[in-house]
């Protein structure tokens, strides 16, 4: 719009005129007395305008030698008369007959006027002119509402899709002279903002708009004018991301788990997540179709508006050619048809193309696209068989031009009814039977546009058809895509946000329904036999969770009652226990006591002489069994109430080697190893316990390894000391005995259980509860008939 001159174009147009002269066939044309005029305009269009011109609409003139127009329109001026008035409003340019010119607008459009003579054979250097050529080239400007297929355009020039979106005005001096597109210049941006420096830098934005604006000669500014990046277009593009990376990643893990084959039975979800799953599956799944069916439905709906929309312009431009039917009808005016094509083409922002009745192109508002062989000279023969052989009104078909795929409506052009027409628009002899063809023996029209409606036919002619119009739509693929394209995005963009919101909802509405099991599962980990158990408090009680909660509140309350009886049962069952096991230990030693007084009270009796050796005796059999008595009864006192410990620093070292040297046997009776670490004696293996209770299990211990070596065998006891990862000391005693048989290996530890004759079965129960108490602990490992060994394990203190 800021370019003033092409000079390239100067100087390729002057090349191209001079061609033009030279062109052996257009100056046989010119002095043929038949020449076609229209056959040289083609020729000239083709060889010589084409490439670098394309961007340029062209209208050629042919003159003969008196300067008299060849073949155009009526009223077309003259050579001279032409020339005269070019010189008066156009500015030569460098290039010899090319003129460059001059508008009141100085944004409109670039317009280039070319003369060249054509000579005639010279004789002796003298010869007249055989004519001449006039070449009129102007701009093609690609408004936004541009009717210009986009297969003629130089791509160099213009990105598809874009001038739809571009707006841009023209300031004169300040003031706005011109403008294109949707934006209102005139009303939203004021002529301060052109003094704004930035403005014509990074531009600047403004009420959703962002302009920029580029400075020219005399005074000229261009702006132009986008819309902004919208939320909208924002959201979009992370709705389709966001929404391709879920169908991604849906995709992958349902083939991984088809890949695995057997590994998709143990795939296991927690009833939180098939909460969540159900109710986006029932929510996706309507979206969806509720979506899918709405899409389809809008789609229809864009059909049908752009179907309704093709048709109104074409009966428009129809009624436009009607209008000027005494062109139609008059064969001498074929050169007029062209023009009256494209005045018609402008008025209704359409292409159109004429056809004769043979269906033979006449004339079209954009002839290049026949000349590039982008479509046929023919009339489409579906056309063909629905305007004439159905007497449809009116045929809208979809054809293809290249890789434009575009929609095209053709009208048949009939005679009024009862006009006398005896030729098409061709000049082609109409048929005597296409007087009354479209009329039943009535006069009455047949047409059939399967609307069950003849109302709009029967304001239109009903003569014979003298011709077709055709009107290509180019844009409407790309109004279409661009429509759908808008309600994909809207479609994407509330799926998106409704999606995201009930997975928001789903993942609430689980936690809301799962809380309360969540609540009871830690309750019921909770819920002992020892401790206290709270009962559960839940608000809603007369749904299904609180039918559960009430039911779990009822069984700790039946647990409650169950433990206070479970407690006094077994408190009354140990006590029952105990007292059987005293009554059994102390039964034991009274049976001999009865039986020595029974037998000194017999002796006595008879007067026997050894009384008083019976008596000493006896008393001294009733001493040792009293002692076991006391014995028994101090080790019972000692278990039911052990005593309380008093824990202290002590190095077990020191005190397994007392120990053992107290229990050191004779060397006819046996043997007992000691081994401790070469650093026993630095007082390392220091740890927290009670000496006594310390004490009193490695005597237990000892005692037991000896008495377990049945008789005949000699006893060997093995005591070791060793350290556990430098955190524990471990103590093992290891005998030779008989071992522990496996039916009563879990009942060692157990009180009142003892596998010898003599004995309460407490000591190892008290043992294991002092280690425990001390923070560590106490095992065995045993085979019977080769004996066991004791393992004592205490932390060291730190």
């Amino acid at each position: 719009m800021l370019i003033d001159n092409d000079l390239q174009g100067e100087f390729l147009l002057g090349e191209r005129m001079r061609e033009i002269a030279a062109d052996p066939f257009v100056r046989r044309s010119l002095s043929a007395a038949f020449g076609r005029p229209e056959a040289v305009r083609q020729r000239v269009a083709r060889q010589y305008l084409n490439e670098y011109f394309d961007k340029y609409e062209s209208n050629i003139t042919l003159y003969d030698e008196a300067g008299d127009p060849l073949g155009a329109a009526p009223g077309t001026p003259g050579l001279v008369t032409s020339r005269a008035e070019l010189e008066r409003n156009a500015t030569p340019t460098d290039q010899r007959g090319v003129y460059l010119v001059n508008s009141t607008n100085p944004f409109s459009s670039r317009r280039y006027v070319a003369y060249i003579t054509v000579p005639g054979t010279r004789v002796n250097g003298i010869g007249l002119p055989l004519g001449a050529v006039r070449v009129e080239l102007t701009l093609k400007k690609l408004t936004s509402y541009s009717v210009l297929p986009e297969l003629l355009v130089d791509q160099n020039f213009f990105q598809p899709g874009l001038a739809t979106e571009l707006s841009y005005a023209g300031y004169n001096q300040g003031r706005l002279v011109y403008s294109e597109g949707d934006f209102d210049y005139a009303n939203r941006l004021p002529t301060s903002l052109l003094k704004e420096p930035r403005l014509y830098a990074q531009g600047v934005s403004r009420r959703g708009y962002h302009h920029l604006a580029v400075k020219g000669s005399q005074g000229r500014t261009v702006v132009v004018t986008t819309a902004t990046y919208s939320l909208a277009d924002w959201l979009a593009n992370f709705s389709f991301q966001f929404l391709l990376s879920s169908f991604f990643w849906l995709l992958v893990g349902g083939v991984g788990v088809l890949l695995r084959g057997r590994a998709a039975p143990r795939l296991r979800l927690n009833f939180s997540t098939r909460i969540q799953l159900l109710l986006n599956v029932g929510i996706v799944v309507p979206l969806v179709v509720v979506s899918v069916a709405t899409a389809s439905q809008l789609i229809d709906s864009y059909k049908r508006d752009l179907s309704r929309t093709y048709e109104r312009r074409g009966q428009l431009a129809l009624e436009s050619l009607r209008r000027q039917r005494h062109l139609l009808t008059d064969s001498t005016a074929r050169p007029t048809l062209t023009a009256l094509a494209k005045n018609v083409a402008a008025l209704t922002e359409t292409d159109l193309n004429l056809y004769d009745a043979h269906g033979e192109l006449l004339a079209s508002s954009q002839p290049i696209i026949f000349d590039a062989g982008l479509l046929g000279p023919l009339l489409n023969p579906q056309a063909v068989v629905a305007l004439r052989e159905r007497n449809r009104p009116r045929a809208l078909l979809t054809e293809r031009a290249g890789s434009l795929s575009f929609n095209a409506l053709y009208l048949p052009v009939r005679a009024g009814e009862g006009e006398a027409v005896e030729t098409d628009l061709a000049g082609h002899a109409l048929p005597s039977s296409a007087l009354r063809k479209g009329l039943d023996a009535s006069g009455n029209p047949l047409y059939d546009d399967d609307d069950g409606s003849s109302a709009d036919e029967m304001a239109m002619p009903t003569g014979p058809i003298l011709g077709y119009v055709g009107i290509p739509f180019f844009d409407s693929e790309k109004e279409l895509n661009t429509k759908l394209t808008e309600l994909f995005t809207t479609i994407l963009n509330i799926f998106t946000l409704m999606f995201l919101l009930f997975l928001g909802l789903a993942f609430v509405a689980a936690r809301q329904l799962t809380a309360p099991l969540k609540l009871i599962t830690e309750k019921l980990t909770q819920t002992t036999l020892t401790g206290e158990n709270e009962l559960l408090d839940y608000r809603s009680s007369d749904d299904e969770i609180g039918l559960l909660v009430r039911e779990y509140n009822a069984m700790l309350t039946k647990l409650e009652a169950s433990k206070r009886e479970l407690a006094a049962q077994e408190k009354e069952a140990a006590w029952r226990e105990m007292a059987r096991q005293v009554a059994h230990e102390i039964k034991n030693p009274l049976t001999p006591m009865k039986l020595s007084l029974q037998f000194l009270q017999k002796a006595i009796a008879e007067r026997r002489a050894n009384a008083e050796e019976l008596i000493g005796r006896i008393a001294q059999t009733l001493i040792t069994q009293i002692d076991v008595l006391s014995d028994i009864a101090t080790s019972f006192s000692t278990f039911t109430n052990l005593p309380t410990m008093r824990p202290e620093r002590l190095d077990v070292a020191a005190i397994l080697r007392r120990c053992a040297a107290l229990h050191q046997p004779d060397s006819s009776d046996g043997a007992l190893d000691l081994h401790l670490p070469p650093d026993a004696e630095t007082g390392c293996y220091v740890v927290f316990a009670d000496e006594s209770l310390l004490v009193r299990t490695f005597n237990n211990l000892l005692i037991n390894a000896r008495q377990a070596v049945p008789e005949g065998r000699e006893p060997h006891i093995d005591v070791s000391l060793t350290p556990v990862n430098g955190s524990k000391v471990r103590v093992a005693i290891r005998d030779n005995g008989a071992g522990i048989p496996e039916e009563v290996r879990e009942k060692v530890f157990v009180p009142n259980f003892t596998t010898k004759e003599t004995g309460s079965g407490i000591g190892l129960a008290v043992a294991k509860r002092g280690i425990e108490s001390a923070g560590g602990k106490i095992w065995f490992e045993t085979e019977v008939g080769e004996g066991t060994d004791f393992f004592i394990e205490l932390p060291l203190a730190g």
